[in-house]
């Protein structure tokens, strides 16, 4: 039997979900489905620091940003299966403002779990480098630890991992209420396929040396984007988005560039 322990850095999955509420959607920050987040782990421990006041904000701003974290922890520690850990911030000249205690209170407990053989498997949502050698000493004592970690997290730490999932754009609408997916707008849904248009489509764009192709699909006036998957032997297509959002993930979870623009005949998508 496997049983699985998730390992949460709350600064990191704020600071991911804002990165893309900013990026797609107008509006408040996500809120994440919490259910949705921690299905298939037996437990969760979450770790975040209580916000401190920012040189330049006032007092009633603050209020409200620890009012919020405050709120959150207290919520997530009445779930079942969620265990909430709190540190602090502080604001340093020159560095901005830090955490303090998260990554050690992560480190202790999760060497703590894996010794005690509680969990046969790790899941740790974090991407500051600092965990390598936590990674690393994990490892070594046999427990399989996959990192679940933002585009940018370091060569370093994405090589002491297991395992390797990234916070796609995707992963994060999977996490979120239907209230706030719908803030996107038409979401385009990834599969694999060896076509890439049928009947019902016209042709948009295309990089022949890429093998990129774009479509419309009449039906619904919907993109279907496609592209050879790497090590595959299908394609990867993007189908049911506005062109907005399949050009921005395109270019976000897979690292395809599509064009800023269409022709003046699509620019309603």
């Amino acid at each position: 039997m496997v049983t699985r322990y998730l390992f949460l850095d709350g600064g990191c999955l704020r600071a991911r979900l804002n990165d893309i509420s900013h990026r797609y959607c107008e509006g408040p920050p996500f809120k994440i489905n919490w259910w949705s987040l921690s299905a298939g782990y037996e437990k969760i421990f979450y770790y975040d620091a209580l916000p401190a006041r920012k040189p330049s904000q006032s007092d009633e701003d603050f209020e409200v940003e620890r009012q919020e974290v405050e709120q959150l922890h207290a919520k997530l520690a009445t779930f079942d299966r969620f265990r909430v850990n709190e540190g602090d911030t502080r604001y340093r000249k020159g560095r901005g403002l830090e955490q303090k205690k998260v990554d050690v209170m992560i480190a202790v407990d999760m060497m703590i779990h894996t010794i005690r053989r509680n969990m046969t498997a790790a899941s740790l949502l974090a991407g500051d480098a600092d965990f390598t050698p936590l990674l690393n000493a994990l490892s070594n004592e046999g427990m399989f630890v996959t990192l679940i970690h933002p585009p940018k997290a370091s060569k370093e730490l994405l090589a002491a991992a297991d395992a390797r999932r990234p916070i796609t754009v995707k992963q994060v609408y999977d996490w979120l209420d239907a209230s706030f997916q719908a803030r996107f707008g038409s979401f385009p849904i990834p599969s694999y396929a060896d076509a890439s248009h049928d009947g019902n489509c016209q042709h948009i764009w295309s990089d022949d040396l890429l093998g990129i192709e774009v479509w419309c699909h009449l039906i619904d006036n919907t993109i279907w984007a496609s592209w050879p998957a790497p090590e595959r032997s299908d394609r990867l297509n993007l189908r049911g988005g506005n062109w907005k959002n399949t050009r921005l993930i395109a270019c976000d979870d897979y690292g395809v560039e599509l064009p800023a623009e269409l022709q003046s005949e699509f620019k309603h998508l």
